[in-house]
């Protein structure tokens, strides 16, 4: 499965697949706009970000995006390129 055959699916399917399937890298607090919670997974050769909302009316996930290495999630979340640097280098 790719990262572009990954984003076609439906949020409940992707969630499923990421539950049993895929592992863990990292949880990051994102530093400015609401309070939220991002989780990264490793899924085949793709990283998945997870979204969820933690204040306000619409809590719950907001989001789950497959892509095609970590470059983005590097320009995202520049506090974590020594966690990501970890996992892309020795997993």
């Amino acid at each position: 499965m790719t990262y572009e055959e990954f984003n076609k699916m439906e949020r409940r399917e992707k969630l499923l697949l990421v539950h049993y399937k895929a592992h863990k890298i990292d949880d990051i607090f994102p530093w400015t706009g609401i309070l939220r919670i991002v989780t990264i997974y490793k899924l085949n050769d793709f990283i998945v970000e997870i979204e969820c909302i933690l204040t306000g009316e619409n809590l719950g996930i907001t989001y789950v995006v497959g892509h095609k290495s970590y470059d983005i999630l590097l320009e995202k979340y520049p506090h974590h390129f020594d966690k990501f640097k970890r996992e892309v280098l020795y997993n």
